[in-house]
Order: structure tokens, then C-alpha cells, then sequence
């Protein structure tokens, strides 16, 4: 089934609550295409080496000319793997390629990562090879995503959905097995949107590449809502988390054709902490009322008749409830385990808008905030040497990612680096 990602959530766990599901198998999220059902058996760890050291502050190490031709920055938690475009210039790639390490320090100098990321970082033109882009309309800018999800059983008895980032960092003694590359990132080398360093002042219809970089690798790491429309694509009008299918040999699967095993509507584990603001009840009562509406394990000859069966079912009024839900402001949030506090997600978009709509923030109530950074849409005409022009006008607080953001990628489970 099709998922459009540039996106999961929060857990607060000792590490003995995380357990490798029974099933066997992952979801690969393409950035631009179908989603993947892979093998991935449990595996058991052998041993760890040694954590480099990472720099202290967040922006003090970060590159400012033009002398960085190393593809991947040994001293970050985060390793890039970068990849230019042939027809790009060496001036923009190698801007591009600082840019990416730079946004890779900032992660890494906010969240102190305990296993390194690969990030697998491809700086080229979108339309034609990934996209379709039509004449007239804006081009993609591009995106980033977690290149697995990794089934795991929760401490409420529930399985979820894993970012690969995220399990790597749990260090289980048995895992699903890892994927070479943690996060898939792909940007458009066409657009002429992007600002860098090195470049004349940034225009009013720009953005800092290093920014939205920033934005992308949390989703990267996990800033991912899993409830979206997986079965009327052309015309969203109900929500689901994720249709969830085994198959005798899953890379080689189409879930359109052929008999397939529904094993569950399962949530990321961003999808924990979601509540419905009205009385702050939480999604996952939703999601258990879905996966009544057949016994799980139970065999559909193909799509069309899983489909047939479950919006007939009574179950199917609570995906449609939830879709008003998604495109009324104010009735969704990710409530903070630390505090209780909601974070509003963003809901205000009509139509529905695959991507933006809950996977970021409420963008009205985060603007002009230090908390501004997960809006669905980045911020044009600022710099991140200059955030105070979107930050609330906060001098002191020269982190792009805000403290609400941090809390919520420790609740999924990340540790904040604190600075000595």
C-alpha cells in the first residue's frame, strides 16, 4: 500500500520492555513509492565499540567555508553518505554536503546517541527519476524518513512500529535485523529554494538548507505519525494506522494480488502519546476498536477483499471520525509523558495533506517560538546563525530544535545531551 513519509513517536521504557515482535517482518518506507514488507528475523547482538567523542554546544563546530571535501564526519554519531548530482556543480555539492554535516552535528550535539547513524544523503534533481512534477506547479524540495520500521513489543502488551534509529540506540541484546542505512534522505538539487552558507543574503522565498535538513532528520529519527488514509489514495476520507500484512516471501510481495495475512492496524510508537484534545483519551482505544473487526491472522485472498471486509465492518466509522479529526484545528495533539502537557499537532490543513497533516505541529501555535522547527512548512528569509527572527526573539536559545521537541524525541526514547 502507498505512504508518502517524512516521518513516529515516544517511549519511555526500560530496555527489558523492548522485545522483538513475533513476526519476523519490517516496513521499508520509500520516500517516493510503495511500502516494502522485508524479512527481517531476530538477530543477536555481538559486541559494542567504543562511542567517539562528541563536540560540546551546538553550533560551535559547524562548518562555515568552502574546505570540507570529507563526505562523512568521523567525529559525528550521524555519518552522511553523500551522493551529488552529476550535472551539479562541485561549488553546490560540496555546499550541500557541509550542509548535511553540519545539520548531522546539530542532531547529534542535541541527542547523545549511543550506536552511530548512517544517513544515506543524495543531493539530486527529483523530477523524472523520483517524481512526477508538472509544468506550472512548485517542485519538490524533498525529504527524509526512516529507512525501516522494526516491529517491538511495547511495555502495554501492544506492538509497535521501531525507527531503525531508534532501536539501534535501545542496544538489545536481540533485535530485528538492521538495514545498512538508518535514514533515507533525497533533496532537490534543481530548486533554486535552498539557501547556504556562502551564498548572498538569503532571498524572501528562500529557506537555510541546514534547517530543513535539521527538520528531516528528526522525522528521520522518528517524528512520525503512522495514521493516514491506506485505502482511498485518490480521495482521503478515513484514517487507519498501518495496515499491517504477513507474506510467504514479503520482499518479493504485492499486497495487491495474492492471498495475504492481516496482522493488525499497528501504530509507531510516536502514535503512543496521541490523544484526542477533548477529553485527552488516547488514539491507541481507537486503534484496539480497529483491530476487533477481524481476528488477527485471519487470511483475505487479496487487497480488494481485505478492503471490502473492513469498511463494511462497524469498526470502519471510527477511521472516518478520526479524518474530521485530522482536519479540525485543535483536536489531535502528543501529549508529554514527563508533564502531561499537549503538543497540538497539525490538523488546520483542508484538504487532508499526506505528510504535513500530524506528522508536525500546530503551525499557528508554534510560530515565532523556539519551537518552530517541526511546522509543516519551513521558514522562509531566516538563517540558522540568526534564529531569533523566528524563535520568539529568544537570544538565548541558539538551538533550532525546540525544548518541546526534545521532549517528545525523549519520550520515543532518545537521551538529551546535557552539556557540562
Amino acid at each position: 500500500m502507498h505512504k508518502y513519509l517524512v516521518f513516529i513517536t515516544l517511549l519511555s521504557l526500560l530496555l527489558s520492555n523492548h522485545i522483538p515482535s513475533t513476526y519476523s517482518q519490517c516496513i521499508e518506507t520509500p520516500l517516493f513509492g510503495n511500502l516494502r514488507y522485508q524479512n527481517c528475523p531476530s538477530v543477536d547482538e555481538v559486541s559494542k565499540g567504543s562511542i567517539n567523542d562528541k563536540a560540546k554546544g551546538i553550533s560551535s563546530s559547524l562548518v562555515d567555508d568552502n574546505n570540507n571535501n570529507n563526505n562523512n564526519n568521523n567525529n559525528n554519531m550521524i555519518q552522511i553518505l553523500f551522493n551529488c548530482d552529476k550535472s551539479a556543480t562541485p561549488e553546490l555539492c560540496n555546499k550541500a554536503n557541509i550542509a548535511f554535516n553540519n545539520a548531522a552535528t546539530i542532531v547529534s550535539n542535541t541527542f547523545d546517541l549511543k550506536v552511530p547513524l548512517i544517513v544515506n544523503a543524495s543531493f539530486v534533481q527529483l523530477c523524472g527519476a523520483f517524481v512526477k512534477c508538472l509544468a506550472g506547479q512548485p517542485s519538490p524540495l524533498g525529504a527524509a524518513a526512516p529507512s525501516r520500521f522494526m516491529p517491538l513489543n511495547d511495555d502495554d502488551g501492544i506492538v509497535r512500529l521501531y525507527p531503525q534509529a531508534l532501536v539501534k540506540q535501545f542496544q538489545l541484546p536481540k533485535h530485528p535485523q538492521f538495514a545498512p542505512i538508518d535514514i533515507n534522505a533525497v533533496f532537490n538539487s534543481n530548486s533554486s529554494t535552498f539557501w547556504f552558507r556562502g551564498d548572498p543574503p538569503i532571498g524572501k522565498d528562500q529557506v537555510d538548507f541546514e534547517i530543513v535538513l535539521v527538520h528531516e532528520f528528526l522525522h528521520g529519527l522518528g517524528f512520525v505519525n503512522s495514521w493516514d488514509d491506506y485505502i482511498n489514495l485518490d480521495n482521503p476520507s478515513s484514517l487507519t494506522p498501518n495496515p499491517s500484512f504477513l507474506f510467504v516471501n514479503p520482499e518479493d510481495s504485492d499486497v495487491k494480488n495474492g492471498t495475504i495475512t492481516f496482522t493488525g492496524f499497528q501504530e509507531y510508537i510516536l502514535d503512543k502519546f496521541l490523544v484526542l484534545t477533548k477529553d485527552n483519551s488516547s488514539t491507541t482505544l481507537i486503534t484496539n476498536k480497529l483491530n476487533q473487526f477481524t481476528p488477527i491472522s485471519t487470511n483475505f485472498t487479496d487487497e480488494k477483499d481485505f478492503i471490502t471486509a473492513f469498511t463494511k465492518s462497524p469498526q470502519y466509522i471510527e477511521t472516518t471520525n478520526m479524518f474530521q479529526n485530522s482536519i479540525t484545528r485543535g483536536t489531535l495533539a502528543i501529549r508529554l509523558p514527563d508533564n502531561g502537557d499537549n503538543v497540538l499537532l497539525e490538523t488546520s490543513l483542508v484538504p487532508y495533506k499526506p505528510g504535513s497533516t500530524l506528522s508536525h505541529v500546530d503551525f499557528n501555535t508554534f510560530s515565532n517560538t523556539t519551537d518552530f522547527l517541526m511546522r509543516f512548512k519551513a521558514p522562509r528569509q531566516a538563517i540558522l546563525d540568526d534564529l531569533t527572527t523566528i524563535n520568539g526573539n529568544d537570544p538565548n536559545y541558539t538551538n533550532p530544535i525546540g525544548p518541546k521537541t526534545i521532549r517528545i524525541l525523549q519520550a520515543l526514547g532518545y537521551v538529551y545531551f546535557i552539556f557540562t
